[in-house]
This record gives C-alpha cells, structure tokens and sequence, in this order.
C-alpha cells in the first residue's frame, strides 16, 4: 500500500523538455543554413530583412528555453516557435517571403554589421493589409525595464494584468484589436540603453526595414514612447521631423539638467547641456503634430518635464493648435494607461497627415564633439560604434589597472543589447580605426594610441597619480573625436572608475566637458 501511495504521489511527466524540443531546434537550424546559402546572392530584402527574422526565432526559443517560469506556455512557444522557424526558412529556401503574408504580432530582427547582433523588434500587421496600397506606421518606443513585446501590448491598451510583471507581461500574448495601420516597437538595443546614440540609431533602422518590406505611406509615419520611450521621442522626433507626421510623448523626460547629483556639476557644462535638450529644439515641430500626455502625481518623471514642454509650445503660439496637452489629475507615473485606452492613441495617429510643409531634410546636427543627452547619455565616441583600448607599455600592475577598466567600462549593463571589443593597444588594426570609435584607457605612453592625440593638459607637470577624462579629435579619423580616460598608475586609474557604472544604476548623461582633470 505505501508504495502504491508513493507511485501515485510521483510529479507528472514535464509538458516538454530540452530533449523533446532538441530534434525541432536541429531542424531549423539545418534549414536556415540551407536558406542562407540559397539567399546569398538573391533578393536583399530576404537577405538583410527577413532571414534575420527567421534566425532571431531561434535566438528567442533558446532564450525561453534558458529560463522557463511558466512551463505549459513557455514550452509551447518554444516548440511553435522551432516550427515556425523551420517553415519560414524552407520556404525562403524556395525564393518566398514568408513574411509577405504574415499578419498580426510577430518580432522580426536585423542583424547589427559592428557587432553582429540580432536586433529585435515586434511589429503588428493589420490583418486586411494589401500591400498594393500605401499604410500608416506607428513607431512606438518602450519604457525603462521594458522590452519591444510588453511595449506593442502597452500601446494597444493591454497593459499588466493584476499580479503580472512586466517580464511576465513580455511572456503573455494577448490578441490585439484590429487597427488599420502598422505598428513597430524597436527595442532600442536593450531594456535600459535610452534612445540617444546606439538605441536612437536602433530605432531609425528598424524604421528603415519596416520600410524596405512594406508599402508604408511616408506622409502618414508617427512616433509615441512612454517614459524613457518619451523622452526618445522628444529626442528622435524634433532631431528628425523629417521622417515624421505627428509626435507623442507620455510622460516624456525633456529636463537632464535635474537628473545630475550637486556633487557632479562641476563635470558639466550645464548651459550646453540645456542647449542640446528638447526644450532648445522644440522649433522644430513646427509642421508636427504634437500630443503630450502626462500625470499631475507622477513620482518618476516629474509633470514639470511635460509642463516644460508645454510652456515652451504656449510661448510659440502653438498650444491649442498643432501641439496639445493632456495632463490627467491623480494619476501617476503610469499615465500610459489612460492616454493608450482602448489603442484610441494609436487610431488617432493613424490617421495625421503630414503638413505639406514640414521639413523634406533633417536639421543641423550638435556641435562637432558635442553627445546628445539622455537618460543614459554617453560621449560622443560611446554614442557610436566603438573599440575600447587599453594600453601596455608600463609597469604590469598598471597594464593591468588599464586593462580592467577598460573591461568595466565596455559593460553597461544586463539590460543592454551590444557587445563592445576590448583590445590591447598593439592588438588594433587599421581596420578597427575604420569601423570604431576609440575610447584610450590609459595615457601616453602607456597607451601607444594617445601619443598623438591633442589632451590640452594644465600645465607641463607629470601626470603622476592624477588622472584625466578628456573628449578630443582623432587626427588619423576626420570629423571623429575620442575618449581618452588618462592615467599612468593604479592610483590614476582608480580614480576614473568613477566613469564606470551599468546604465541601470545611473540614470544621467555623461559628463559634457571636454577636459575634466581629477587630482589628489
């Protein structure tokens, strides 16, 4: 009888397991290989858009697999997802677009050419889409902690359940309501890389496939975000009005100057800092557009930052006019709730048209060496595609030291999509100097590659154990400029880990000026 009772009490079987889905995976990397050889030197569309597509569901399933918190649904979109991989890819193989008559949610990806990446995005197709006719686009930007999947659910107006997280939320597909126009949410290369630099240039890319693959109306292009996906929109949007019909912050950051600590002011230009803000570029919404959206009690992003805007708006005449403002009374950091209800938001957008008027080009960039601030803005080198070098011609314990921030300095953070190289000095080749930016750990001589780099230097003492940030041209590299974090000893190089932090646990631009020296 106790063994029958211990037979009875053993756990099911699991739904599914590595093993059962081992065979799918095996089949659809087998017929992707065959469908990369066969795209090879076929249409580019299937090349760049759409076989990244289909090897970023097998990135996905492995992802799931590696972290299963809900076994009947994550098995079953592991196994869906394997199948769904290999059918794409057989009829790729054929010279068919599975895509073509895809509809509904669906992530598709491209592959990054710096770092060889899968980029991520999830993209809505209307289910009546006729690609004989030009379609709306809504670019949609996600939040801090959030991804492209939770984000498409949020601007539908399906935000988290009671008790579901946003990971969870991530997980949970939800049927969308039919809307008839295109949506994409990017995921901006992480959950936490902010939208200036590497995840603004994520977003204009994935702008540019969704182009390249369907029959997008570009008078009828429009860009909202929530939070951090605000904030982007402020910054993409008025740097961009170019490409746009129509702009919707919620709860947008636009003030960087309140996100510095009193004892890091003395690292910025604060002046400057402002000039390169949203509120200094908002002219150019002048044939946009603009709904704002923002909570009177928000906790996170203050209403000032909205109200900032706003006053800015009311100051030029538009307020009431091309630009408008819902604050909602009572209501938090979540003001995407309300303003994305019932994907109301998303229908509106859909239907703007671009002023006739609005720019056909895209305004003055910065000032030469000059970052766009953000949430988590970096330097100008850091904002692009960049090497970091550390130098080795000193003692061992400073090459070490060099080499170790150089490390720590390369990691931002769990929630950032980019993998950025680490090199020796000696290590870097002509064609690095082509294709990267540099950030130089370590000062002349240690780093051989500072020794001809102009660091205005205070006076002609030696360097000793102080220590230098300085933002500089590249003379070997026209129109680029480089990081040097400059030091010689381990005491010089600990000094500028103070540098170093992952993005999720500093929320503010880097320092903006040019020459910072830290001393005893």
């Amino acid at each position: 009888m106790v063994a029958i009772e211990a037979q009875a009490a053993e756990p099911k079987p699991p739904i599914s397991s590595d093993a059962e889905v081992a065979p799918l995976r095996e089949a659809a990397v087998a017929a992707i290989s065959v469908a990369r050889a066969r795209t090879a030197a076929g249409s580019e569309i299937l090349r760049e858009v759409t076989l990244p597509s289909i090897e970023r569901l097998l990135e996905d399933a492995d992802l799931r697999r590696a972290s299963v918190t809900a076994p009947a649904r994550d098995w079953d979109f592991v196994r869906k997802t394997l199948q769904t991989a290999r059918a794409y890819a057989d009829r790729v193989a054929a010279g068919e677009d599975p895509y073509r008559s895809a509809t509904g949610e669906m992530v598709k990806a491209y592959r990054a050419d710096w770092d060889g990446t899968l980029q991520p995005y999830a993209l809505y197709v209307p289910r009546g889409y006729d690609p004989r006719k030009p379609w709306p686009l809504v670019v949609a930007l996600h939040g801090a902690l959030s991804d492209h999947r939770h984000n498409l659910r949020r601007v539908f107006g399906l935000d988290n359940r009671p008790g579901e997280s946003d990971a969870e939320a991530s997980r949970n597909e939800l049927p969308l309501p039919d809307l008839p126009a295109l949506v994409v949410s990017p995921y901006g290369r992480g959950e936490l890389m902010g939208y200036d630099g590497l995840g603004g240039e994520d977003v204009l890319r994935v702008l540019a496939d969704v182009r390249r693959a369907y029959h997008v109306d570009p008078d009828r292009i429009t860009l909202t975000g929530l939070s951090m996906g605000g904030g982007g929109t402020w910054q993409i949007g008025l740097r961009h009005p170019e490409l746009f019909a129509a702009l919707a912050p919620v709860c947008g950051i636009s003030d960087y100057r309140r996100m510095i600590h009193p004892p890091d002011a003395a690292l910025y230009d604060l002046p400057l800092l402002d000039s390169l803000s949203p509120p200094a570029i908002a002219e150019n919404a002048a044939h946009l557009q603009v709904l704002i959206f923002h909570g009177d009690k928000d906790p996170t992003v203050p209403v000032a930052d909205s109200r900032r805007m706003v006053e800015r708006y009311r100051a030029l005449g538009w307020l009431g006019k091309n630009v408008r403002y819902t604050e909602y009374p009572g209501v938090g950091h979540a003001a995407w709730v309300p303003a994305y209800k019932d994907a109301a938001l998303l229908r509106t957008l859909a239907a703007i048209r671009r002023d006739p008027a609005a720019p056909k080009t895209a305004p003055a960039t910065p000032p030469p060496g000059q970052a766009i601030p953000g949430l988590c803005g970096k330097s100008v080198p850091r904002e692009h595609p960049h090497l970091y070098v550390y130098g080795t011609s000193g003692p061992p314990d400073a090459v070490a030291a060099a080499r170790a921030l150089a490390a720590a300095l390369a990691d931002w953070g769990p929630m950032v999509a980019a993998r950025f190289p680490v090199k020796a000095d000696r290590e870097v080749t002509p064609e690095d100097r082509g294709r990267f930016n540099l950030v130089l750990v370590g000062a002349a001589p240690l780093n051989a590659l500072a020794r001809d780099l102009p660091v205005p230097l205070p006076d002609a003492r030696p360097l000793g154990d102080r220590a230098y940030r300085a933002v500089v041209p590249d003379p070997r590299s026209p129109g680029r400029f480089a990081l040097v974090l400059g030091a010689l000893t381990p005491h010089g190089f600990a000094r500028l880990h103070r540098f170093v932090h992952l993005n999720r646990d500093v929320w503010a631009p880097e320092p903006n000026r040019p020459f910072v020296l830290l001393a005893e």
